[in-house]
């Protein structure tokens, strides 16, 4: 069922057993794994994932899109049940019990076709503006990769689209690149059917997990997840999902 709030946040709830308890996930729009589109409900790899997970477990789970900003203020605040997509880091585990590994994927550069740049080490990132998404995880891996270099040039947008689509029209300058996970990437590009872009190098693989706050999370929540997840890696649904939107999964446990 649709829902919108105030904030125009889709809502997916999933039709399960009365007598369950509902379980508010939060997420943002973040292709292929979470997609807002005009359809009633978040779309995405990672949404689809999550709707076999509380259907193995006969959970009664609902999945609210919003600014990443307010959705992880919420999880920090323990007003919800769930976020994602998430990633390891001791930032997110201040606040975040955190699932099995589901998706693996990689950040990278891009650049416009037409750009002579080439990347072998972040030194060679002097003197060319940086356009990254942010705030974000993404927006932290960029933070480190330049960390010590002096006089950054980078440019954040609040949405990977307004990112690929400014470095497409040359908004940053010919020999600008971008910062962004690849898998995202790719989608948009074709989605938007953006020319003129080319990847420029992978510069670090990483792993999307859903996270459960701390302050909510209910005993035992984690490993039942945990278990319907390896349940639904051994049955053939998340290679068959993973497929299906062209992306890498972790291994089965």
């Amino acid at each position: 069922m649709l829902k919108l709030s105030s904030s125009a946040a889709l809502v997916l709830s999933l039709s399960l057993p009365v007598n369950a308890a509902t379980l508010h996930f939060v997420t943002q729009d973040f292709p292929p794994f979470i997609e807002v589109t005009d359809k009633p409900q978040p779309q995405g790899l990672m949404v689809d994932t999550l709707v076999a997970v509380c259907q193995r477990l006969n959970w009664n789970c609902e999945i609210q899109a919003m600014v990443w900003r307010r959705a992880l203020l919420l999880a920090d605040e323990g007003k919800v049940d769930g976020i994602f997509p998430v990633q390891d880091t001791p930032e997110r585990r201040m606040s975040l019990a955190l699932s099995a590994p589901v998706y693996n994927s990689s950040y990278g550069l891009f650049a416009t076709a037409s750009s002579t740049f080439r990347y072998q080490r972040p030194q060679d990132l002097l003197n060319h503006r940086i356009a990254v998404y942010g705030p974000s995880i993404s927006q932290n891996a960029l933070d480190k990769l330049i960390a010590g270099l002096p006089n950054m040039n980078i440019s954040v947008e609040n949405n990977q689209e307004t990112v690929l689509k400014k470095l497409a029209a040359m908004r940053y300058g010919a020999d600008a690149v971008v910062f962004a996970n690849e898998d995202v990437t790719r989608y948009i590009i074709r989605r938007e059917a953006l020319s003129g872009l080319r990847p420029l190098a992978t510069i670090q693989p990483l792993t999307y997990l859903y996270g459960f706050p701390l302050k909510s999370v209910k005993p035992g929540m984690v490993a039942d997840f945990n278990q319907a997840l390896n349940a639904l890696c051994h049955d053939g649904t998340l290679p068959r999902l993973a497929r299906r939107y062209n992306v890498r999964m972790a291994a089965c446990k």
